[in-house]
């Protein structure tokens, strides 16, 4: 009983940790998500968010798409995920008169203002090689991740842009500016942005430098609904595949612990041993106190019948008929008698129960010599 109580408690025990554990997985927390300007996790960007804020810019965190592809002039828009858009909106973000900072490639169109994805580039520091002035007063930063083809084209020609940050010839970081004055800027990564790089080499520098040039800035998460290409599982939470991990680890716990073998019988010696004859005799006992003789006579002749079929050879569901036929064949009795004593009426008084047991037992022996 105690080995029975520890296993429930050792059970409830681990249902507690892992729904502690679920719970805080799944439980929403200020800045879980990567490039998210309320999250102090190393991929957030908390830090430069305060750092703006400290030099009077309003930072403000959204992932309502009209509020975002609303913003005015003298406002930056900073899209973190620019990959998430579906190619309407990224010609809407073009449009925009506002300052736009797009920290990464959008996928699924040509190109962005003449700007379109090329190779794959190392990220590291890198001198700024061009003349935009927040590139300059940075100095060496982290970049990389996407290096840029820019297009020359009749439309643009006019349109002045910098490429900063080459790597083989191919800038890292484009910006340009529209014919309505607003300035463009297309990163191949924002890893310098985020809170573990930002102290490092000038990258503060220059994410301050781009992001506050103007008073407001509006940060724009996309919500899951811009989607794209994406996978369903893209869209889960972030604690859920650590959960399911746990989750599974409890289950095959649970499956190895009442799945053990029970291991080989123990033989132990019986604390007592009753004869056949004994218990025979405290059951005739039982049936004489509580006057059932019906019930005696007819295990007497249950008993008594079954043995009979089994000597003649007869099957175990042979009617009453058949039995007394050939009980009265083999022992020359009359088949009234052999049915009287088998199958008669239950005896009323003790003396006719001795009585019939006796006849039983003398019917049995003549089938036996037979």
């Amino acid at each position: 009983m105690m080995r029975r109580t520890w296993r429930w408690s050792a059970l409830a025990a681990v249902a507690v940790v892992a729904l502690a554990l679920a719970t805080a997985l799944l439980t929403p927390t200020t800045g879980r998500t990567s490039l998210d300007p309320d999250a102090a996790t190393p991929g957030g960007t908390r830090a430069l968010a305060e750092l703006l804020r400290a030099q009077g810019v309003s930072v403000e965190r959204t992932t309502d798409a009209d509020q975002a592809l609303g913003t005015g002039a003298s406002t930056t828009l900073v899209i973190a995920y620019p990959a998430l858009l579906p190619p309407g909106d990224v010609r809407r973000v073009e449009q925009l008169d506002a300052d736009v900072i797009l920290l990464g490639p959008p996928l699924g169109t040509a190109d962005y203002l003449g700007i379109s994805p090329g190779r794959s580039v190392p990220l590291e520091d890198r001198d700024p090689q061009c003349a935009l002035d927040a590139a300059v007063a940075s100095g060496d930063a982290r970049t990389g991740g996407t290096a840029f083809d820019v297009g020359s084209s009749t439309a643009r020609s006019t349109e002045p842009t910098a490429e900063c940050f080459s790597d083989g010839g191919l800038p890292t970081v484009v910006q340009r500016t529209t014919s309505r004055g607003a300035q463009h800027t297309v990163m191949g990564s924002a890893d310098f942005m985020t809170n573990e790089w930002i102290d490092e080499a000038g990258n503060a520098a220059l994410a301050m430098n781009l992001a506050g040039q103007n008073p407001a800035l509006v940060w724009w998460l996309p919500t899951p609904r811009y989607v794209g290409q994406q996978s369903l599982t893209s869209l889960l939470p972030d604690g859920v595949w650590p959960l399911a991990a746990l989750l599974g680890v409890v289950v095959l716990a649970l499956a190895a612990w009442r799945s053990r073998r029970l291991g080989p019988l123990a033989a132990e010696p019986l604390p007592v041993l009753v004869r056949a004859a004994e218990t025979t005799e405290g059951r005739a006992r039982i049936y004489q106190r509580h006057r059932t003789r019906g019930q005696a006579a007819a295990h007497l002749r249950d008993e008594t019948s079954d043995t009979l079929r089994l000597r003649l050879g007869l099957p175990p569901t042979a009617p009453e008929g058949a039995v007394v036929e050939a009980v009265a064949a083999a022992t020359g009795r009359r088949p009234d008698q052999v049915h009287a004593i088998l199958y008669g009426p239950p005896p009323d008084a003790d003396g006719p129960l001795v009585s019939l047991g006796q006849q039983l037992a003398a019917l049995e022996q003549e089938v036996r010599r037979a």
